[in-house]
């Protein structure tokens, strides 16, 4: 099983190198994929063993999770809902975004993942993998189509939501579907 970390996704700061938000004249590598969150549900993407909940002095309050071949971290959380240790499924609500820690702007969902070895990669690699699992379960892309696959059986139970939910992976990359 697989889904997606928040209810709606909206990337406002890819992986790679960016101006840096806190100075805005130096460029700085950003080591994560930024996603638009205020105060939402917070999902893990796979299943997985969580190894670390704490707080750090420029990511705040983070959940991070081994996924076996990588590492996904969670970070700037208002609220963490799972304990270190944990087994947590994909689609298991892990905590609540916020806008903890010292490097940030404003609230939103920072996710940081790094392979075996500890070297960082784009988030967007896991997310891409998530769409496209679900599209192998009746997922409908950017079309008319108001139809589709719930991403967990459980998530379907804590959210259950009649209505169509947006959710933009890349700047003009449209994907909806109902729960």
């Amino acid at each position: 099983m697989v889904a997606y970390p928040l209810r709606t996704l909206h990337v406002t700061s890819p992986f790679g190198i960016r101006k840096d938000p806190m100075d805005r004249r130096r460029k700085r590598m950003h080591s994560g994929l930024d996603l638009q969150a205020r105060y939402d549900r917070v999902y893990t993407m796979l299943p997985g063993k969580v190894t670390a909940v704490s707080y750090s002095e420029n990511g705040g309050y983070y959940v991070s999770i081994d996924h076996g071949i990588c590492v996904c971290s969670y970070l700037h959380l208002s609220k963490m809902m799972v304990k270190k240790g944990q087994r947590v499924y994909a689609g298991q609500l892990i905590a609540i975004s916020g806008n903890s820690g010292k490097r940030t702007t404003g609230p939103h969902l920072h996710i940081s993942c790094r392979w075996s070895d500890g070297k960082y990669f784009d988030p967007m690699l896991i997310l891409k993998f998530v769409t496209r699992q679900l599209s192998n379960k009746k997922w409908y892309g950017s079309n008319n189509h108001h139809t589709g696959h719930t991403v967990s059986r459980i998530q379907k139970q804590q959210e259950a939501s009649p209505q169509p939910l947006f959710r933009q992976i890349r700047l003009g990359e449209n994907l909806w579907w109902r729960r």
